[in-house]
């Protein structure tokens, strides 16, 4: 079976870690996949929030924050909500990727500068 959001995941942290800063850190957070009751009581317990954006990039003391949907794919109330808390506690706004295009979109819009726009300047 194909993942489609799978692949992109995989895409984009391989192009951020090629063009991010050397001050920036981008990383997934694993909230998804299929988890048994126990498991999934346990991970709750420890503090896991549903609706979690798919990545998150810490830059100059802040975390950016960005979605990943593949075709047309939209977020869950569980991420809308996510995203307005994260906005609460004065994070950007949660942007939405669908394509590497998309993520470079992103970067642009948080103002975070890559590499290669850093040689060129």
């Amino acid at each position: 079976m194909r993942r489609p959001e799978q692949a992109l995941h995989r895409a984009a942290i391989q192009y951020l870690d090629a063009v991010l800063p050397a001050e920036a850190w981008a990383f997934h957070v694993p909230n998804g996949g299929a988890r048994t009751t126990a498991e999934g009581g346990i991970l709750k317990a420890m503090g896991v929030r549903p609706g979690i954006p798919d990545l998150c990039i810490v830059w100059q003391g802040r975390a950016h924050w960005i979605e990943l949907k593949a075709g047309k794919g939209k977020p869950s109330d569980a991420q809308n909500a996510a995203a307005g808390r994260l906005a609460q506690c004065g994070c950007p706004p949660v942007l939405l990727a669908r394509s590497l295009d998309d993520v470079a979109t992103c970067l642009r819009a948080f103002g975070i500068p890559t590499r290669e726009a850093r040689a060129a300047a």
